[in-house]
C-alpha cells in the first residue's frame, strides 16, 4: 500500500492485488451515483493496519507505469488506486506550528 496524498479525513492509496477485495454487487453498488461497474474497498486486515476504515468507494485499475503525478513510481499489475477514509477512533498526533513561524 502507497499513500499519495493526506488529507484530514481521507487519503488516496494505491493498493497491491491482495489488499483489496472488488465486487459487482447491484445492492452495494446501487448506494453510489452514478453507478459504477465495479466498486473497491481496503481489506479489513489492511484497513486496520492502515488505521482507515473499509468501505466501499470507486476504484481507478492501475497499470504498471501509469501515475497521474509522477513519471517515477510504478506500480504491479493489478494494482487500484481508491480513497480511504482515517479511522476517528485512532488517536492522531496534533500539527504543532515551529515557532516563529506565524
Amino acid at each position: 500500500m502507497k499513500e499519495t496524498s493526506c488529507g484530514v479525513l481521507m487519503r488516496s492509496e494505491y493498493t497491491k492485488v491482495g489488499e483489496y477485495e472488488a465486487t459487482t454487487d447491484y445492492d452495494i453498488r446501487s448506494n453510489m451515483s452514478p453507478i459504477p461497474d465495479e466498486v473497491v474497498r481496503l481489506l479489513p486486515s489492511v484497513a486496520r493496519r492502515e488505521n482507515l476504515i473499509s468501505d466501499w468507494t470507486w476504484g481507478d485499475h492501475v497499470s504498471r507505469d501509469t501515475t497521474p503525478y509522477s513519471c517515477s513510481d510504478t506500480h504491479v499489475e493489478g494494482s487500484v488506486q481508491m480513497s480511504a477514509r482515517y479511522d476517528p477512533s485512532v488517536p492522531r498526533a496534533r500539527y504543532r506550528w515551529p515557532k516563529g513561524s506565524l
